[in-house]
């Protein structure tokens, strides 16, 4: 069965938290927080913290594709949230590295972790606020 790592990341955060304060950016946190467990909801996935302003999703039996869909689900609820920072004129928005991969006894779940965090790199390099999925086959992630 596959596996799928969803790696998100706040857009700007750093920006956001120095113009708000720690609070703010606390309180923000928590909103993205919840807008992850809305849309994670079958049992045996998991959301959770991974660090500062980055946060994964692990999905049970999910093909890279399914994943998409709810990294997409996630962006676009985040984005609607319309936490804006007044000073950037921007709003906080998240960037999403999507990979899956069956696991076998080749594959270390260090891999899976990496190839996330690969195409989590690839979104924020290509303009941020979008999902990039790294294929198993796609020898480029």
């Amino acid at each position: 069965m596959p596996l799928a790592l969803i790696m998100i990341d706040i857009d700007h955060f750093k920006n956001f938290n120095d113009t708000y304060g720690h609070l703010s950016g606390d309180q923000a946190l928590m909103k993205i927080a919840e807008v992850i467990k809305g849309v994670i909801k079958r049992p045996g996935d998991l959301g959770a913290r991974y660090g500062g302003e980055e946060f994964v999703v692990m999905l049970m039996n999910t093909t890279a594709e399914d994943a998409a869909v709810v990294a997409e689900e996630i962006r676009r609820r985040v984005e609607k949230l319309g936490l804006e920072n007044e000073e950037t004129k921007t709003l906080l928005t998240v960037s999403l590295g999507v990979a899956s991969f069956v696991p076998d006894n080749q594959l270390a779940q260090e891999e899976l972790i990496a190839a996330a965090d690969r195409a989590l790199y690839k979104a924020k390099e290509g303009g941020r606020n979008k999902v990039v999925v790294c294929q198993q086959e796609d020898s480029d992630c």
